[in-house]
């Protein structure tokens, strides 16, 4: 079983025609992809996962910035000929592979829902068990310490406590059922199975029952209750002959707390699936987290899931579970998780740093005289070029370029996921009231006719059957986009408001009520967007400035941004021309965020936007922040 991932690239980095294409064995031991922002590392992963899927392995991707949910958009058949694939690998993605965009503590997607609660199977070997038992406890209270404000001088004691509980529960074949079970037997426990007073006083037990009872009420209430329970057996299940990709869409839970433990819960269940299943030489599961930093950084600092992670990293292989992470920043995650990488597939690096944290690999593969010239290569490697670092393969080393992908390579908000699942709604392919299964769109039989015949353009997913793209559903009847957007009215905002409002901080998953608002924040978030890359107040000025530039000329000097600029409509093209036009950007705002009337004038809003855009300094761009956290500093 090989993946096509690209092709070979000749002596000056140009791609051949020769297939580059890796034994899915190989990556039983693990693989790691490499690359700063823009450098193709999460569109190689996701070229991975297309080709595994297609081979009938299930994947479970985290997707914590929305980039690997897009793989639920088949790409348009005309492009995929444009770069040379043939349209029998589209016919095979959509009959073979199905996706589901789950999202947590969220109705947008597909709901699913967690039980901190894992006990190991009663026939799982002792030490297993006791390591499964050890993480789900060490979770649970690294949990309660960060979300309930639980004392860190309890940690020691809750997790003795907590764990001495689940065992002995878990040896006596007895069930806890969730977290107000086990604050309810820190209590009273009917089977006195824990001599609780070797750990706890009375007064500091009833503490601890009551920060976990607190993880179950409010929003934190969400993560426990709402949609399916998380089951592994499940999610891999093929339907109707397809494999699954499950993508877990990590935008929906809003604090980095609720991330990380939902992380926590999950990993927990995967190795408690692994360990019933047995070993395993051959590929069961491909287990993916897109920008691993944050959950398995280096240094001291241990976050929820970063324990949990290295035991999967160690032990996943003799199951059979391949394990693929990605990071732009590898000196910023535990060396530890490369020790059980085997493949590496490094791209454009740009930070001395991260090249010289990774320098060792290269040099395992290379040697030293030869690892210095490919790590000084690493800054100028053009988007979507890699090298390839693996002892399995025939060359240790080798260059190669990435093939075109099967998907489109989008990064989905949480209201263009809420569209998606409508759409499929509309379209018949799932249930309202039962969604369990979101599969890949339907290809019409005419886009995979041989390239001779007409091929349709691609239907968008986001349009319900029957509509038009740029027709919206409101109150079951169709209206037309410019139905909607008619003169705005009068300003009812003074300008002393008006600056407020633009400056004013949003918070993921608070709505204000009113409309202006909700507009000048989206029009802030595309600004946030291209604040993160490194030329992105440079590039925008200059834009904005002259109305357009040459398309050619900007994406060679600013390919990353350009990019940027056209995925989040701070432009679009005009034949060779990248066009800025307020008018139209603001127009998309408001169709995205359904806001039929704005109640400032338009050229104040604008000149208000532009303003920002003239002024804004990255020192001091922390003025406008979005979803909580500030522009980054160069």
């Amino acid at each position: 079983m090989s993946l096509f991932i690209g092709y070979e690239v000749d002596k000056d980095g140009n791609p051949t025609e020769k297939h580059l294409e890796i034994p899915a064995k190989i990556l039983v031991r693990h693989m790691a992809a490499f690359g700063s922002t823009g450098s193709g590392k999460t569109v190689l992963a996701k070229i991975i996962i297309e080709e595994a899927a297609k081979e009938g392995i299930p994947i479970i991707a985290l997707d914590p910035q929305g980039d690997i949910a897009s793989l639920i958009k088949l790409a348009d058949p005309k492009v995929i000929e444009e770069h040379g694939l043939p349209l029998k690998m589209l016919r095979e993605y959509k009959d073979k592979v199905y996706v589901k965009i789950f999202t947590p503590a969220s109705t947008k997607g597909l709901p699913i829902c967690i039980d901190p609660i894992v006990f190991p199977d009663v026939k799982a070997e002792h030490e297993d068990a006791i390591r499964l038992l050890d993480n789900s406890s060490r979770t649970l209270v690294r949990v309660l310490i960060k979300v309930t404000g639980l004392p860190s001088s309890y940690e020691s004691k809750a997790f003795a406590v907590i764990y001495e509980l689940m065992k002995n529960y878990w040896q006596k074949d007895k069930e806890i059922k969730d977290l107000k079970h086990l604050a309810d037997l820190l209590v009273e426990d009917p089977l006195n199975s824990v001599d609780y007073g070797k750990y706890l006083k009375d007064a500091e037990r009833e503490r601890l029952s009551q920060s976990i009872r607190s993880l179950t009420i409010g929003t934190s209430e969400l993560l426990f209750e709402l949609g399916e329970r998380l089951n592994i057996t499940k999610l891999i299940k093929k339907e109707k002959g397809r494999t699954p990709i499950n993508v877990f869409f990590l935008k929906t839970l809003t604090t980095d707390e609720e991330r990380h433990f939902f992380i926590s819960i999950l990993v927990n269940r995967l190795y408690d699936w692994m360990i019933n299943q047995g070993s395993s030489k051959k590929p069961r599961l491909i287990f993916f987290i897109d920008e691993i930093a944050p959950f398995c950084p280096s240094g001291t600092v241990k976050p929820g899931p970063k324990e949990g992670l290295k035991l999967i990293f160690r032990q996943a292989r003799k199951y059979g579970v391949i394990c693929i992470i990605a990071t732009q920043s590898p000196k910023d995650v535990d060396y530890k998780a490369f020790e059980q990488m085997n493949t590496f597939a490094i791209g454009r690096i740009t930070a001395r740093q991260s090249r010289e944290a990774i320098e060792h690999i290269v040099t395992a593969g290379a040697g030293e005289t030869r690892a210095a010239k490919i790590i000084n290569k690493l800054p100028r490697l053009e988007a979507g070029n890699f090298v390839l670092v693996s002892p399995d393969l025939k060359k240790d080393i080798q260059f190669f370029k990435t093939r075109w992908l099967l998907t489109e390579h989008e990064t989905l908000t949480e209201n263009d996921v809420r569209k998606l699942k409508e759409a499929l709604i509309s379209a018949g392919i799932i249930e309202e009231s039962t969604p369990e299964v979101t599969k890949v769109p339907e290809v019409k039989p005419e886009e995979v006719q041989p390239p001779t015949e007409t091929i349709e353009p691609k239907t968008e997913i986001e349009t319900p059957v029957g509509m038009k793209p740029k027709d919206k559903i409101k109150d079951k009847e169709i209206i037309k986009e410019e139905d909607i957007l008619d003169e705005l009215p009068t300003p009812k905002m003074s300008e002393e408001e008006l600056e407020t409002a633009l400056k004013r901080p949003r918070i993921v998953g608070v709505k204000t009520p009113s409309s202006n608002e909700d507009v000048i924040a989206a029009l802030a978030a595309r600004l946030e967007e291209l604040g993160h890359t490194e030329f992105g107040l440079e590039f925008l000025r200059d834009l904005v400035k002259k109305g357009h530039l040459k398309y050619p000329v900007a994406r060679e000097w600013y390919y990353i941004e350009v990019n940027t600029a056209l995925k989040t409509g701070l432009a679009h093209l005009e034949g060779e021309k990248l066009v800025y036009d307020f008018e139209k950007l603001l127009k998309n705002v408001m169709d995205e965020i359904d806001v039929s009337e704005l109640n400032v004038d338009e050229n104040r809003v604008r000149k208000k936007f532009e303003k920002i855009i003239k002024s804004a300094k990255r020192a001091n761009f922390i003025e406008y922040i979005l979803l909580g956290r500030p522009f980054l500093k160069y």
